[in-house]
């Protein structure tokens, strides 16, 4: 359910801090920049959204955010991104990126959602695999409103076999939210496990298989938007006649710290997510795609069960 995607880190700014000093104390210093990379996706599609439930992490549980009403029409999406690597002695690199998002539904603008986020990473190879930590922050919109910042310090450890990779990866984050939706500033805390076996099998080019546990506790002292979650995808790729495909799910169980309201259960949730994806090259550095997206919560209470559905075409460019 939109927006899908956050960047999660620490509730400090100080990291920044400490990889400046880090590379202004680190002795002589040789820079091997690569060229600016990025990319741009236009896509136009249709969006529907059974009750007003906004996800604003692919991890993290569902949020209710009150007054959403017209949530089925016509959309239009539009996300680029920039990346550019820096190489230092001693095989330690710096990388940079920034990423924004934008939904526009314009007979249904509860659906409008924005995403604009930066981060940068300093990663250094040792004992065979690749270590990077480095801050992160982003700024959320729901329904033409600002609704959640989020900055915080992201860590990975990367480690390549003969078969493809192991990824490990941690993000602590705080987030802030603006105006009536403050109850939701939370401190969030993520460990996920990332396993990706190339050519697995005859017309598969990739498997990735992905685990989770996260931790939300609530800053506003309300235990009841508190909660806990662990999730598993499986996402399969291929590429058949031409055509790059890719087919993923996701199942992830929710369990808040409290009641909402009293003789009520605490809150249980059950999330599932299918998408389904089909692009072709049409020129160089430049494709079509379309997609499918559905999605289901399921609930101990009424009142937390959503659906979601999606359909796009997209035309996209990579430089």
């Amino acid at each position: 359910m939109p927006p899908r995607r956050l960047i999660i880190g620490s509730r400090r700014a100080g990291h920044a801090r400490c990889l400046v000093l880090f590379l202004a104390l680190g002795g002589p210093v040789a820079w091997a920049d690569s060229p600016l990379k990025g990319s741009l996706e236009i896509a136009a599609g249709h969006e529907e959204l059974t009750s007003p439930l906004v996800r604003v992490a692919p991890s993290g549980p569902l949020l209710r955010v009150e007054g959403l009403n017209r949530l089925a029409g016509s959309s239009l999406r539009i996300n680029g991104s920039v990346l550019r690597d820096w190489t230092l002695d001693g095989g330690t690199g710096i990388s940079a990126s920034a990423r924004g998002d934008v939904l526009r539904a314009p007979a249904a603008p509860d659906l409008d959602w924005g995403i604009a986020a930066a981060d940068v990473m300093l990663r250094h190879p040792w004992a065979g695999a690749t270590w990077g930590i480095g801050p992160s922050v982003q700024r959320l919109w729901v329904a033409r409103r600002r609704f959640r910042d989020t900055v915080g310090v992201q860590a990975d450890a990367l480690r390549v076999d003969g078969s493809g990779h192991w990824s490990l990866a941690g993000d602590w984050a705080q987030t802030q939210h603006s105006g009536e939706n403050s109850d939701f500033n939370s401190a969030i805390a993520l460990v996920s496990l990332q396993r990706r076996i190339s050519d697995p099998l005859p017309g598969l080019e990739s498997m990735d298989l992905e685990g989770g546990l996260l931790r939300e506790r609530n800053r506003a002292g309300l235990p009841e938007l508190g909660s806990r979650s662990a999730y598993l995808r499986v996402t399969l790729a291929g590429k058949r006649w031409g055509y790059d495909w890719s087919l993923g799910g996701m199942t992830q169980r929710s369990r808040f710290d409290a009641t909402v309201l009293d003789p009520l259960p605490a809150r249980r949730d059950r999330f599932r997510s299918l998408d389904l994806s089909v692009s072709r090259d049409i020129g160089e550095g430049a494709y079509v795609k379309a997609e499918a997206n559905f999605a289901r919560n399921e609930a101990n209470s009424p009142l937390f069960e959503s659906r979601y559905r999606q359909v796009a075409l997209t035309l996209g460019f990579a430089w």
